[in-house]
């Protein structure tokens, strides 16, 4: 089925005819048949009450040979009648001519019946209070040869746009025909239906003579016999299923005397591999045989009072010949059509980015392990919060850099200008020919509106710099603040999700800190600190001192000092686990005392 087709499943009970050909019906019986000549071979015991034992065959007349159904037709294959004759009280109690025997069973002798009594002569029920029944059991004559023909056709609904079209096609037709309101029909010039006759399994099998009934073949009806049919299916009436055998028996029963279900699924496809431009039915058949019976009454007369009456009870087993319509019919749907459109186009943009994609990334040797680098990103809290502040470093020093270059290497309130960053576009755009003097200008402004100082327009605000220059990074200057910032509130989920390496490592830093305060530090707690300790063992001379302007070599603080003008929050304590020892002259270098400032200048910025 194509992407941009529905389809609708057809019914056809109003299109199906079947009828019986006359001309096969046989006029005697054939002497050479088994089951005539032998019928004690078919005799079957199915249970105490039950036994089948047939006493030959008889020929069925026109009328009793078959039963028509609404999408069925029956043919008895054996047959067990019941001829009763029933009589009311005087008939069954009073004797004749004062004799021992009543009249009903003089009456019942003559037909050589057994007299049956349904009531006692006190009861005061009415009707009936004896009855003569005689029985007598055979098989059908040929039912196999019998011939019927069938029409067929089928009706889809719900098609089109707004699911008001149908479609219908009979093999009455010379086309199918579409319509939208159901009264008026057009055709639709196609060569109506081909009937392809199938097994079980989908291979073509024959009756009368081929598997194929084009429409001009078929429009007076598609006959064969019931023979034909049963090897379509790949069994006959002497085939016998050992699933329908009893523990009574150990040989099941043949179909002739149980009767079978000889099912004909007529499925229509108007998409087909057939080459026969219209509707192609195959008529596919299977058989399963079961005890499949029909009981029939016929009364040859019946008094007012329903004391007397004569009848015949009929249970007769046999072939039913069952039609089922079924099949796929599809049609244009607009809205399926335009998603198919849309996944086309989708596949078009998607593909060619995926196949590049898998090259890049399994096929270019090194380089792919820098494409698979650059797709696959990897990301560790603790490990990116480290990167960070570091990339932090080397900003606040290229920073420093340029303020230092503007102010002539001079220590004292040096700062970045506009005018210093209109020199700096001018030496990184010297080449570009195709920008002016005005459009460089532009630039400038532009950099400046998200750069400058909110109390001088014309001077670049280190902080916001340093933001800029990491705006794409995955961690934050704000989020590094959060993290660390022990009075901040957090969410459950938060607290639940939190990374646990980082939580471990925020613990230690606590109770290291605590144990500092007190006083109470262990010697072996912080091996590194205590190497760092020594190999800066002739620094511990001089007073601890930090920078409280961040690597601009400004007079230097003690650490007491220094740590006064934090905020009184601990975050920024909690990156900074050491403080800077500098060593002799004038030597800028970063320390944690340095990471910590920033932070709490960062702080402040937010109280603010």
């Amino acid at each position: 089925m194509r992407a941009y087709n529905n389809s609708v499943v057809p019914s056809g009970g109003s299109f199906l005819e079947l009828w019986i050909d006359p001309a096969t019906l046989l006029s005697g019986v054939d002497d050479g048949l088994t089951y005539c000549t032998d019928p004690a071979r078919y005799d079957y015991n199915y249970s105490e009450r039950f036994s089948y034992k047939m006493a030959g065959c008889e020929h069925l007349p026109f009328g009793e040979s078959y039963l028509k159904g609404e999408s069925s037709l029956f043919f008895p294959t054996s047959v067990d009648d019941t001829y009763v004759l029933t009589f009311g009280a005087k008939k069954c109690f009073d004797y004749v001519n004062a004799s021992n025997v009543v009249e009903a069973d003089l009456l019942c002798q003559q037909v050589g019946g057994t007299l049956f009594y349904t009531r006692t002569p006190v009861s005061s029920a009415g009707g009936v209070a004896c009855e003569c029944r005689r029985q007598r059991s055979f098989f059908a004559a040929s039912p196999e040869k019998q011939r019927f023909l069938v029409m067929h056709g089928f009706l889809a609904s719900n098609m089109g746009v707004f699911g008001n079209e149908r479609m219908r096609g009979s093999t009455r037709f010379s086309s199918n025909q579409r319509s939208s309101d159901g009264r008026s029909w057009q055709d639709v010039r196609d060569e109506g239906i081909l009937t392809v006759v199938q097994d079980d399994q989908g291979q073509e099998c024959l009756i009368g003579g081929t598997s194929r009934f084009y429409p001009h073949e078929s429009r007076l009806g598609i006959g064969a016999t019931i023979e034909e049919w049963l090897r379509c299916a790949g069994v006959d009436l002497e085939w016998s299923d050992p699933a329908v055998a009893t523990q009574a028996h150990s040989e099941p029963p043949v179909a002739r005397l149980t009767g079978l279900e000889l099912a004909i699924e007529l499925d229509y496809r108007n998409i087909h591999g057939v080459h026969f431009n219209g509707v192609v039915c195959f008529a596919r058949v299977r058989a399963m045989q079961r005890w499949n019976a029909r009981p029939v009454l016929h009364y040859d007369y019946s008094r007012i009072d329903g004391a007397e009456s004569a009848y015949r009870a009929r249970h007769q087993r046999g072939v039913e010949v069952r039609f089922a319509v079924q099949g796929k019919i599809d049609f244009l749907d607009f809205t399926l059509l335009t998603t198919a459109i849309s996944n086309i186009l989708s596949l078009l943009t998607i593909l060619p980015t995926l196949v590049i994609s898998l090259v890049a990334v399994n096929f270019l040797g090194p380089l792919s392990n820098i494409f698979y680098a650059a797709m696959e990103i990897k990301v560790n809290v603790a490990q990116d919060c480290r990167s960070m502040i570091t990339r932090l470093m080397t900003s606040e020093a290229a920073f420093e850099d340029l303020c230092n270059k503007q102010g002539g290497g001079q220590t004292a309130e040096n700062k970045f200008t506009k005018g210093h960053m209109k020199q700096l576009m001018d030496e990184i755009l010297r080449k570009e020919e195709d920008l002016q003097d005005r459009e460089k200008d532009h630039i400038v402004d532009f950099l400046m509106e998200e750069l400058h100082n909110g109390e001088d327009q014309k001077i670049v605000d280190r902080m916001k710099y340093m933001k800029l220059h990491h705006a794409h990074d995955h961690v934050q200057l704000d989020d590094v603040v959060d993290l660390f910032d022990g009075d901040r509130q957090k969410g459950f989920l938060e607290t639940l999700f939190r990374d646990d390496d980082f939580n471990k490592k925020q613990g230690q830093y606590r109770r290291r800190m605590t144990l500092r305060a007190e006083g109470q530090l262990p010697e072996g707690l912080l091996p590194e600190a205590q190497q760092a300790k020594a190999e800066n063992a002739h620094d511990q001379r001089h007073s601890t001192l930090t920078s409280s302007r961040i690597g601009k070599g400004e007079a230097l603080q003690h650490e007491a000092e220094a740590r006064a003008s934090v905020s009184s929050r601990t975050s920024p304590d909690q990156i900074a686990l050491t403080v800077a020892q500098p060593p002799q002259g004038r030597k800028r270098m970063w320390a944690a005392g340095h990471v910590s400032l920033l932070l709490a200048e960062q702080r402040g910025k937010e109280s603010e």
